[in-house]
């Protein structure tokens, strides 16, 4: 349902002689509203599928080592999740754009909720390789779809806020999902596992309901004439992304697995302090962002993420892995934050939806690639070791992001003469 914008013209007042204004009577300029009704309900959509696969995301690994499985197959079956994501994005991402993004939202929504009640169904590691490809495909859709819905409803003008403020609802789901979820599956099994990740579906389906979905006009705040769009502006902060998540997707992986070998338990912390780091810092990352630049916030997170997977090597107490998972919260969140922005911020509306897929694609495709990286490094050395050869990975990131920076400033001169 498309929302429609009355527009009224006030009479014009008669003439009079008006005083002089003084500097206190000068109308402030009300900045445009980012909590709307409709951005409230996206967001809290967002929550509940995050929810919904948090849990799962950190746990499969152990379900999995229940199944017979090895370093070498959890890792690989951790990459068929997130490569059937990537595959799927583009093409949810093109829909959202032509077909609207209520179609994709809503088939996003069904795919999803359906196999999370087919993994307490179906037993066997072979079902459960088939089922974590639709996991993977139904995760691609909507994520893909609320990130682009959220998109639509903020203003350009406080763009940078807007999606740190929508990015906390992933981050609260990182906070809590990974904690309630490895609780559940050491004291009750896999089948209250599943049961839950199926609750959260179903939130998100009710707060989906009510969403009015605006045309594909004008993005709020933004004038109709839009900047050219250019997928190299997309493209290059998403790389950088790429990169900087194929550490993550060894962290995902393995820290259970890790935690286990060194005799540490409840590591679901980690995951919590991790994404509470990320919760207090995210408002305060967009803000610094939208007034100095980005540049002052991408390199600094990117130096923590190295240092939290440092200091996670080298853990051997419960302590230091609370310090890691600190560490490597401000890290991602700095640098997530940054290149999720950078990522949007020139798109004109009517392709947010590919913009939104170009990101998520090389997000998970950092993860999957990592995930199966980290299986056989795992396999062929050891945990520390893979988590060692992950953080110095990051100097990758920091080149790439550098020198495309530079190119693309030097590009973009050489058109301007």
């Amino acid at each position: 349902m498309n929302q429609n914008v009355e527009n009224r013209t006030a009479p014009l007042p008669p003439p009079a002689v008006t005083p002089s204004v003084t500097p206190s009577a000068t109308p402030s300029i009300t900045p445009d509203p980012i909590w709307t009704r409709n951005f409230l309900l996206v967001t809290l959509v967002n929550l509940f599928i995050f929810l919904a696969h948090q849990i799962l995301l950190p746990t499969t690994p152990l379900y999995a080592r229940t199944l017979g499985a090895s370093d070498t197959t959890i890792g690989l079956m951790a990459g068929l999740l997130t490569v059937a994501a990537v595959l799927f994005r583009y093409i949810a991402g093109t829909a959202a754009d032509r077909f609207g993004r209520s179609v994709v939202l809503w088939i996003g929504l069904a795919s999803l909720s359906v196999v999370t009640v087919l993994y307490g169904i179906l037993p066997g590691l072979a079902a459960f390789f088939l089922l974590r490809i639709a996991h993977g495909i139904g995760w691609g859709v909507v994520s893909t779809a609320t990130a682009t819905v959220a998109t639509d409803f903020i203003p350009s003008s406080r763009f940078g806020l807007g999606m740190n403020y929508f990015s906390l609802s992933t981050s609260l789901a990182i906070a809590f999902a990974p904690v309630v979820g490895i609780f559940l599956f050491t004291r009750s099994g896999s089948g209250a596992l599943f049961a839950a990740a199926f609750v959260m579906m179903v939130a998100a389906t009710v707060f989906a309901f009510p969403i009015r979905h605006i045309s594909l006009g004008v993005r709020p705040g933004r004038q109709a004439t839009e900047v050219r769009y250019s997928p190299w502006k997309t493209i290059r902060p998403s790389l950088t992304m790429a990169i900087i998540c194929i550490g993550y997707g060894a962290v995902i992986s393995f820290l259970p697995l890790f935690a286990q070998e060194k005799g540490i338990e409840n590591i679901g912390s980690y995951f919590t302090v991790y994404a509470l780091s990320m919760v207090f810092l995210r408002p305060w990352f967009g803000r610094l962002a939208d007034r100095h630049g980005y540049g002052r916030i991408l390199y600094p997170g990117i130096i923590l993420l190295g240092g939290g997977l440092l200091i996670l090597a080298f853990s051997t107490s419960y302590g230091a892995f609370m310090v890691s998972a600190l560490l490597y919260g401000i890290g991602f969140s700095a640098t997530q934050a940054t290149l999720q922005t950078l990522s949007a911020i020139h798109v004109p509306v009517a392709r947010l939806g590919v913009a939104n897929a170009i990101f998520f694609m090389l997000f998970d495709g950092g993860l999957g690639i990592g995930s199966i990286i980290a299986g056989f490094l795992a396999a062929w050395t050891d945990y520390r070791t893979m988590f060692l050869i992950m953080a110095f990975m990051l100097v990758a990131a920091v080149i790439f992001h550098a020198v495309s920076d530079r190119f693309s400033a030097d590009f973009s001169a050489a058109r301007k003469r």
